[in-house]
């Protein structure tokens, strides 16, 4: 699958030079590619040109993909750019529903959020909002709105969300924020062991009925139930990202070092006591 454009106009522009910019009213076009032949399977158009944004995909599930845009031509009775999550029907490629996110501000780069699937829900988490969406319905089950006081990291907080043992985790500079999956409302906060450094490198994992969160080279692993501390690790390096085994028996943690002195190297290290430290249930 993949976002095409179409100038409506005959300007004469070289074509894929940045010094010569295409005009802002495209038409967006989203195909649906056969993985084994390459050929379309369906086009669509999802953001028709009187529009005049941009669009990216944020994912898809086995029923839909979902598709994120800016609109000046919005239903959501808003005098400004406003984003909006589309759900393109992966069979035949129509637009199924469409929910209106915040507002954007015309002095920024466009905000186009981040999800995270599960099941029949998904969080979309986009300008400080985080939305849960009944995707069968298409309809908004609950709002949050989480202040973070560092714009400038909003952009890479909006991927930190996971969930587990019916708790919503989300990420922000100061704290972390768990939240009822079902309702939007607090729970418990923990604060971010990354808070104060000069680099953001804070993130969550969620794996079994634990959430593993680095930030400020330490990796904690927590138990949502009581939010005790199961373990935790100190490292001597930021921690960039991390992952966990098909198994879900190691911890795979990718490293930024300066070994020698010449630069920032990138390290991976691997810790195989997970199985023993995730709480039984």
């Amino acid at each position: 699958m993949g976002l095409s454009g179409h100038t409506s106009l005959n300007y004469q522009f070289a074509p894929d030079d940045p010094a010569y910019p295409h005009p802002l009213d495209h038409l967006f076009t989203l195909y649906l590619l056969d993985r084994a032949t390459g050929q379309a399977i369906w086009q669509s158009t999802i953001v028709p040109a009187e529009e005049q944004q941009n669009a990216v995909v944020l994912g898809a599930d086995a029923k839909f993909i979902y598709v994120a845009s800016i609109t000046s031509n919005s239903l959501s009775r808003s005098s400004g750019p406003v984003v909006q999550l589309l759900a393109v029907d992966q069979a035949t490629g129509n637009i199924e529903w469409r929910i209106f996110g915040p507002h954007e501000s015309n002095t920024v780069s466009p905000d186009f959020g981040k999800l995270l699937l599960q099941g029949r829900t998904v969080f979309w988490q986009v300008t400080k909002t985080i939305t849960a969406l009944d995707t069968t319905l298409g309809q908004v089950q609950w709002r949050q709105l989480l202040e973070e006081e560092n714009a400038q990291i909003m952009p890479q907080e909006e991927a930190q969300m996971a969930e587990t043992a019916d708790v919503l985790l989300v990420e922000r500079s100061d704290f972390f924020y768990a939240l009822d999956p079902s309702t939007g409302n607090k729970l418990w906060d923990l604060p971010n062991p990354g808070a104060g450094t000069s680099e953001f490198d804070a993130g969550i994992v969620a794996v079994r009925n634990i959430f593993l969160i680095y930030g400020g080279g330490i990796l904690q692993a927590i138990d949502p139930h009581d939010q005790h501390i199961i373990w935790s690790q100190k490292q001597q390096n930021a921690i960039q990202s991390l992952k966990i085994s098909n198994d879900g028996t190691m911890v795979y943690v990718v490293l930024l070092n300066n070994i020698d002195g010449t630069g920032p190297t990138q390290l991976l290290t691997a810790f195989d006591d997970l199985r023993d430290a995730v709480v039984k249930e």
